[in-house]
């Protein structure tokens, strides 16, 4: 039977069907209206030429640091 069906805090039967159906609706509404007002997707777009220079410096600079503390730990340990 329908009666028979316990949800708990939230009670038997159809009523408490009812309310915790209730409760479920406005808390997924909640968490997708959180998510909407969270997340902005960025705008798409090419890259201009200076910062795809900056970039290449900025990676080239990186991976000059990581080959130079490599060789020093290399340096000290070897």
């Amino acid at each position: 039977m329908a009666d028979d069906h316990d949800y708990g805090f939230y009670g038997k039967g159809l009523d408490g069907y009812v309310h915790y159906r209730q409760a479920m609706e406005e808390s997924n509404q909640a968490n997708r209206n959180r998510y909407n007002n969270s997340v902005q997707m960025p705008v798409s777009r090419e890259p201009t030429p200076e910062e795809k220079r900056k970039a290449r410096t900025v990676t080239f600079a990186i991976l000059f640091a990581v080959i130079l503390v490599t060789s020093l730990i290399v340096a000290f340990l070897g």
